[in-house]
């Protein structure tokens, strides 16, 4: 029994007419005949009662008819099923993300993954960006939310946001909340910064640096200062002075503390999604696409002037 000859019977059945179901089916209405004789055959039972007028469903053919159409839906699924296996749609997909975006950016990230690899289970590892390219290029993730600071090959990466940076002060600060103020009016206090020695993160630490010399100080820097950018927060709530972050971070609600918009925004801080190469497909490309298209203005519907 051939899958074609189910099809053949299926349009017969449906159509009840021999000459309309051939044209359906593209073949001519003799053959057609002969698939249905041979079928009937490796069954054990007449499925169609023909006269030159009318053919009609026996007992058996009903019976037939309503497991044919269950089994090449199946197929049909099975088809679908696998062609979204290889293009990475359907199983598991790890994603790595560092930890400064994972309060706001990557549940953004998500929604668009679900929307483009709906039937996917997603395994979230946190990480930094040097630890990402080396996992994309062994594997082990499928797809990293990075800062892409250096490009690497075998890779591909798409920048999907790129953000001015604010300060983070205490909520009783003088300008907790202010607009467009440069960062020489916070010459006399003191600043927490993540370690520059980590891998992957020495960029935003540079990057910040310059911000400094181009407003001509040198900051105070605490001597408690964490290692991991997204802790800054917690460390200006606890007192331990003030931070340079990405504007996204100010989105994250936390009490005692105030985001200032700085007036130089010059200086930005990039995220972008990577994954490897030899996977590169249309639906990976068009998820960082639509990440780059939409994320910032999802993340702010009223988009600040940048």
């Amino acid at each position: 029994m051939e899958i074609r000859q189910i099809k053949y019977f299926l349009a017969v059945a449906e159509e009840l007419n021999f000459r309309r179901a051939a044209e359906r089916v593209h073949i001519t209405q003799p053959a057609l005949s002969r698939q249905i004789l041979r079928l009937e055959e490796e069954v054990g039972a007449t499925l169609l009662l023909r006269s030159n007028r009318q053919v009609a469903l026996t007992s058996a053919g009903r019976e037939f008819f309503d497991r044919a159409m269950r089994i090449t839906a199946d197929l049909e699924r099975a088809r679908l099923a696998a062609q979204r296996a290889v293009t990475g749609q359907v199983g598991t997909l790890v994603i790595g993300y560092i930890p400064s975006a994972s309060y706001v950016i990557v549940p953004q990230v998500l929604k668009y993954v679900r929307m483009f690899y709906p039937d996917v289970e997603i395994d979230l590892r946190g990480m930094l960006s040097q630890h990402q390219f080396d996992a994309l290029l062994t594997e082990k993730i499928g797809l990293g939310i990075l800062r892409p600071w250096r490009r690497i090959r075998g890779l591909v990466t798409r920048q999907i946001i790129s953000e001015p940076f604010v300060v983070v002060v205490p909520e009783d600060h003088p300008l907790a909340g202010a607009n467009d103020v440069p960062l020489q009016a916070f010459a006399r206090d003191r600043f927490i910064m993540h370690a520059r020695q980590i891998p992957g993160i020495s960029l935003t630490y540079d990057v910040i640096s310059r911000l400094f010399d181009d407003a001509g100080f040198t900051p105070e820097i605490a001597p408690e200062s964490p290692e991991h950018m997204h802790l800054a927060l917690g460390m200006v709530q606890a007192g331990f002075g003030l931070a340079v972050v990405p504007r996204s971070m100010a989105l994250v609600p936390m009490p005692g503390i105030a985001f200032v918009e700085l007036r130089a925004r010059t200086r930005r801080s990039e995220i972008a999604l990577a994954w490897h190469g030899a996977h590169d497909d249309s639906g990976m490309a068009a998820l960082a696409r639509h990440a780059a298209e939409h994320l910032e203005q999802d993340l702010w519907p009223e988009r600040p002037s940048a």
